[in-house]
């Protein structure tokens, strides 16, 4: 049975599920869009397929080129900078959130959700190293504990 809350969904692992149906994608079955059945464990606040029956939610596809314009940035002054790698790091790690993010967006799939995930992880753990031995009273790793 779907979670009647966003809360739910994350804590119990089960599927929140829109209440607009899905449109029938090309070459897709009834109700399952391009991408075929959704296989993500939670599904987002948009409706699925609205507007296209290729991106299952749009919005929140298209709005993740902020992510890689965002992480292309950090790269390009690191480089200019010439920052150590883990600052490198950390704005790759941007770049393949926002690209994984919009796959997973697009598509609904566990297998992208999950991509998502562990480079949404990468960027805090490298934030947090590129912040070791600074000795500064409540850095970012204070902030990042609180």
């Amino acid at each position: 049975m779907p979670s009647d809350t966003l809360l739910e969904a994350l804590v119990t692992g089960q599927k929140k599920r829109n209440a607009a149906p899905y449109s029938a994608g090309e070459g897709g079955k009834e109700g399952t869009g391009r991408w075929g059945e959704p296989t993500g464990l939670i599904d987002w606040c948009e409706p699925n397929y609205a507007l296209t029956s290729d991106v299952a939610e749009l919005h929140n596809t298209w709005s993740n080129v902020f992510y890689v314009l965002v992480g292309a940035a950090v790269l390009a002054r690191c480089q200019r900078l010439r920052l150590p790698l883990q600052f490198h790091l950390c704005g790759a790690f941007i770049v393949l959130t926002g690209v994984f993010s919009a796959a997973f967006h697009a598509s609904l799939w566990l297998s992208m959700q999950r991509l998502d995930e562990i480079f949404e992880n990468g960027i805090l753990i490298a934030m947090l190293y590129s912040d070791r031995g600074s000795g500064k009273e409540g850095g970012l790793s204070a902030v990042a504990a609180t």
